[in-house]
């Protein structure tokens, strides 16, 4: 069976908002080399603060709304999923920290660092709770100096338009909430070569074991199931297998032109945890071509917005495509 892909995307129930934070640090600032990582454990911290009732480690001891509490649904480990459709689907988090790789590594007061928080399906309606975490986090302090910030500006982030939301301590407007339809402004695809390029490391994991080397079709399957948990944990939505099916066919008849990765390796600590982690992941490119890319090409389009991958969340599995 022949699908558009393009009228499947349009047709899913799928809400993103984009909130870009332009924040002042009140004295210097040092910037780490994935600061998405400080970001998301910091706004973890002030959500739990901010919600919870409860003096306790973790939720799971004496929660009594799990299931409708923000710092739960976006921090909280939580069980994956079975489907009659679906052997398992695994929870991911209805949000992604993003941040520039041009950034400075010390930002000084008088100067603004940047970075945006993408919500997906019921976080976007949450998104209050996000800006009033960061602005919290700003009077705990970012990093292990603890450096106090303020929020200057919260803009709304669409497709070539960036509109201020929040300033000071007002809310100025609503948020856009995005589809697929709003996202996929895809240029015309020309059946010649296709680049992928990871941004940020990505933590793909295949039969128990983070892989060295990502093939085309491993990637487009863990785009798939990405785009299937955001869907069904926060969209209350399920893929159709046959979708699926035919994503996954068509990925094996394309051909690898050329794959270059490196394997990166680093740790972080959790505070949450109290404890390190180790994150690997690999980052660099692939270029790609064959007749069936033309119907891969909008799902690889909005997987740009997705990431691929464990750890999405700090911005791990971000890509982008060149067409040649």
């Amino acid at each position: 069976m022949i699908f558009n892909t393009s009228e499947m995307l349009f047709s899913l129930p799928f809400r993103m908002t984009v909130l870009k934070f332009a924040i002042e640090p009140m004295e210097e600032m040092v910037i780490p080399a994935y600061p998405a990582i400080t970001i998301r454990g910091g706004l973890g911290y002030a959500l739990k603060q901010k919600l919870c009732l409860f003096d306790v480690r973790t939720c799971r001891e004496k929660c009594q709304c799990p299931e409708k509490c923000s710092y739960t649904l976006s921090f909280e480990d939580r069980e994956g999923a079975t489907t009659q459709a679906h052997p398992y689907i695994p929870y991911t988090r209805p949000y992604i920290i993003r941040v520039e790789k041009n950034y400075p590594s010390i930002i000084k007061n008088g100067e603004l660092f940047e970075f945006q928080i993408y919500l997906f399906g019921n976080a976007v309606d949450d998104y209050m709770s996000y800006i009033g975490a960061i602005r919290r986090f700003g009077e705990i302090g970012f990093g292990k100096k603890h450096v106090p910030f303020i929020i200057r500006t919260v803009k709304s982030v669409e497709p070539g338009i960036e509109r201020i939301i929040f300033e000071g301590d007002r809310l100025l407007s609503e948020p856009a909430v995005l589809s697929f339809k709003n996202l996929l402004a895809i240029p015309e695809y020309r059946p010649f070569q296709l680049k992928l390029e990871l941004v940020t490391p990505a933590r793909v994991k295949h039969e128990g074991r983070y892989v060295k080397d990502l093939p085309f079709d491993l990637f487009v399957m863990n785009l798939i199931r990405r785009l299937n948990s955001i869907l069904y944990f926060h969209h209350q939505y399920e893929l159709d297998p046959e979708w699926e099916a035919f994503w996954i066919d068509a990925s094996i008849d394309v051909d690898t032109v050329f794959s270059g990765w490196e394997y990166e390796s680093f740790e972080r600590f959790s505070t949450r945890q109290q404890q390190k982690m180790k994150l690997d992941g690999i980052i660099g490119e692939m270029v790609v071509e064959g007749d069936t890319l033309k119907e891969l090409f909008p799902l690889l389009y909005a997987g740009q917005f997705l990431h691929i991958g464990k750890q999405a969340a700090f911005g791990f599995g971000e890509y982008k495509l060149s067409v040649y």
